[in-house]
């Protein structure tokens, strides 16, 4: 006998069948067209002779590898992906520092003992034999303040830091279409947040990968962003940072298929980390070192054409009594022959710069007299 429950059910079967069937066919059209194949795509700045796709940072660099650059420069990874000599398990009278940053803190242009975190553990060590200090530099290339806050989380805390230096500005500011790792449509229109927790990394995975039809409707939405990018109204977001004489350097878009540059919107600037996330990562890094009892210090960036400013980071810094060190006086000595020998381009220093970033920093964390005795927070050069 049938019962009325089972004739909702077959009526509903029923109902729900064209629709089925006109999704299938939908899925085998897009199939045979290839619509739902990514259509746009940048060339970036990030190499990839040592660095690689990583799901949980976007990409991070090649454990035990060696490159060296047009410069004659020699880069040498250790066994955790780092810009750092080999790690041993952490000593009881050692006290660690994670310094964590972008290509300045990495090091472009400058050999591996010469950057200001292997300097820096040098200087520590000199000026308190009775202790043993170790700087891990795990700065990376292109990072952003979001990737670095993701590694202490995911990777850093691992390594016991007693402190962290943050050393982060520009990348936050520069345009998603730098990114080149298989940047199509989808990077360019994300955050790295939204990036590393959206398709096809997370959420939606399943279904992106599942569903032509799905992946046709969300690349036709972004290539709508894209196209319509109201370019003529865009605000550079480079003065905010002390930076107004600093160009906007944009990616072309191009064409997967011919390769050539797109018709409309080859021009667009969808930031890396907006203002939101940028104080978001700040507060996370704060609570993160909080509540391990960390020592944290943040470094204000400076470029070859940074002008003094007060920002976002230097507000968190004051707002939370935070230590702040300053690296625009270090960086552009008054007089103009040493300013001159401060950076290799408009953005990294010299082995000079990395010096004397060194030498002041260990000024400033003096403070660490004794393994015990916590960083002092009075001090906020501005």
């Amino acid at each position: 006998m049938i019962t009325n429950a089972s004739r909702h059910v077959k009526t509903i079967l029923f109902s729900c069948l064209p629709l089925l069937v006109l999704l299938a066919m939908g899925e085998i059209l897009i199939f045979m067209t290839g619509a739902d194949k990514p259509r746009l795509y940048t060339k970036g700045f990030i190499g990839t002779e040592f660095v690689r796709y990583d799901p949980e940072l976007l990409w991070s660099m090649c454990p035990g590898s060696r490159r060296v650059d047009k410069r004659g420069t020699v880069y040498t990874i250790n066994e955790h992906g780092l810009r750092s000599p080999s790690l041993v398990p952490k000593k009881t009278t050692e006290f660690r520092i994670l310094s964590l940053g972008e290509s300045s803190t990495f090091g472009i242009g400058v050999a591996d003992n010469e950057t200001y975190s292997a300097l820096l553990e040098q200087a520590l060590n000199q000026r308190s034999p009775r202790h043993r200090y170790r700087v891990i530099n795990a700065g990376a290339s292109a990072y952003s303040s979001t990737q670095s806050v993701r590694y202490l989380e995911r990777r850093g805390l691992v390594l016991q830091p007693d402190a962290v230096l943050f050393y982060h500005e520009i990348n936050d500011y520069l345009p998603t279409t730098i990114r080149d790792l298989g940047n199509n449509e989808i990077g360019i229109t994300m955050t790295d947040a939204q990036l590393m927790s959206s398709l096809p990394f997370r959420i939606n995975g399943l279904l992106f990968g599942l569903s032509g039809i799905y992946r046709f409707a969300f690349l036709s939405f972004v290539r709508s962003r894209i196209q319509s990018f109201d370019w003529q109204h865009f605000q550079s977001p480079f003065p905010g940072i002390g930076l107004a004489d600093m160009p906007l350097a944009v990616p072309t878009i191009l064409d997967a298929t011919t390769h050539t540059p797109m018709a409309t919107g080859g021009n667009v600037y969808f930031r890396r980390v907006s203002n939101t996330e940028r104080l978001q990562n700040f507060e996370k890094l704060l609570a993160l070192c909080t509540s391990r009892n960390i020592r944290l210090v943040i470094m204000h960036p400076s470029y070859r054409r940074t002008q003094r400013h007060e920002c976002l980071l230097t507000d968190f810094c004051h707002r939370h009594e935070l230590p702040l060190f300053e690296t625009y006086d270090i960086l552009h000595p008054s007089d103009p022959g040493r300013a001159a020998q401060m950076f290799l381009d408009e953005f990294h220093p010299t082995a000079e710069g990395h010096r004397r970033l060194a030498e002041a920093l260990a000024d400033f964390l003096a403070p660490v007299a004794c393994l015990n005795h916590p960083l002092s927070n009075s001090a906020h050069p501005r």
